[in-house]
């Protein structure tokens, strides 16, 4: 039996009137009169004797009304008594994002809802390089980050939630040569610098760049950068071509052309934590998010 069968019965019992009750229910007296004949199937007795004026309670039906009287104001207090606990949680949600990275819509909304339900839990952020991060992860000093899957994979202390995948490019300036050039192949970047990322900062550029440029035939020149802000610098003053995923905020850029490559493999963005988190309110914010992405994905 639904509580809204409950209260449906127990607002008809105080109008003694279908016709009343469904009125300051905003609901037909048809569907009103469907739950209480529901109600009297599912509990085999009859609520209501219904007569010209109106209905009159059963003596049976008396019962159910101060049974259900009790069962409906317990409900109600539990109701005030959960909202009231959670808009009172206290405590702080340490969040850090990959630098560069572009906040998908999905987490956006995520967040902002999370903050409604608990406005005294600040969401305190920080932007982290890749060492730092993965550095914050083996310590726990955060409770959520926002960053690749694939920066993740192989470590079994953390658990995460796929938000969004995203198409990977070959960026180049706009003022180099080959930016001009229609339907370009792999090769036809072979005697360019490929800038990537010094291999404690982000493995996963140097690997990219080493197996396509390997199906492509050819040894590339790599220059290293030490983040992914000086990468993107570089690529915009012309020094060579890059791996930017779509998911980074400078994806787009006018001063860059994106290539897209069959070679090149798209990225999963996500929010992970660790398995052994203790901030309770880590929890909360990861069933947020999943419930929006459910959403999303029956839409």
């Amino acid at each position: 039996m639904r509580i809204e069968q409950i209260r449906h019965f127990i607002k008809t019992v105080d109008t003694l009137s279908i016709t009343k009750a469904a009125e300051e229910l905003y609901i037909t007296q048809s569907v009103l009169s469907k739950q209480i004949a529901g109600m009297e199937r599912e509990l085999d007795i009859t609520l209501f004797e219904r007569n010209k004026t109106g209905v009159r309670l059963t003596p049976a039906g008396v019962v159910a009304y101060e049974c259900f009287s009790k069962v409906l104001q317990a409900y109600e207090s539990a109701i005030h008594h959960i909202r009231d606990y959670q808009a009172n949680i206290e405590g702080a949600l340490l969040f850090a994002k990959l630098s560069g990275l572009k906040t998908p819509e999905i987490l956006s909304n995520a967040i902002a809802d999370f903050s409604k339900q608990y406005p005294n839990v600040a969401v305190l952020r920080k932007n982290q390089n890749n060492a730092p991060m993965t550095e914050s992860m083996k310590n726990g000093n955060h409770d959520i980050y926002l960053t690749w899957k694939h920066d993740i994979n192989t470590n079994s202390d953390i658990e995460f939630v796929p938000l969004a995948k995203y198409k990977v490019n070959l960026a180049i300036s706009i003022s180099h040569p080959l930016a001009g050039v229609e339907n370009p192949t792999i090769n036809e970047f072979r005697n360019v610098n490929w800038i990537s990322i010094m291999e404690e900062e982000a493995r996963m550029f140097s690997k990219l760049i080493a197996k396509v440029v390997s199906n492509a035939g050819f040894e590339p020149k790599i220059i290293l950068a030490e983040n992914l802000t000086e990468m993107i610098d570089m690529i915009q003053d012309g020094e060579g071509v890059g791996i930017v995923c779509e998911g980074h905020i400078l994806h787009g850029a006018a001063s860059m052309r994106f290539i897209d490559f069959p070679e090149l493999p798209g990225w999963t963005m996500v929010v992970a934590t660790r398995k052994d988190n203790k901030n309770p309110i880590v929890s909360e914010f990861l069933s947020i998010v999943r419930n929006y992405i459910a959403v999303n994905s029956s839409c």
